[in-house]
């Protein structure tokens, strides 16, 4: 499954990226800052802020589920 992961930079969110690829998901981590992100087979950076529609339309597209786990 293409699964979107918003605030993938977070502490949750590196949970969430690590358990997804653990389980042989392709992730597509979400983040403002990409050099955040390592990227390696299964795992790929899209640049972006969670407040711009524009950006979260591009990272959404072509994905089977998006996870969002920023916030308070």
């Amino acid at each position: 499954m293409r699964v979107l992961v918003i605030g993938a930079t977070g502490q949750t969110g590196q949970h969430v990226v690590s358990q997804l690829l653990a389980q042989g998901h392709e992730v597509t981590a979400f983040a403002r800052n990409p050099s955040a992100i390592n990227e390696c087979e299964r795992l790929r950076a899209a640049v972006g802020d969670a407040r711009d529609l524009q950006s979260i339309e591009r990272a959404v597209a072509g994905q089977n589920a998006v996870i969002v786990t920023f916030g308070p």
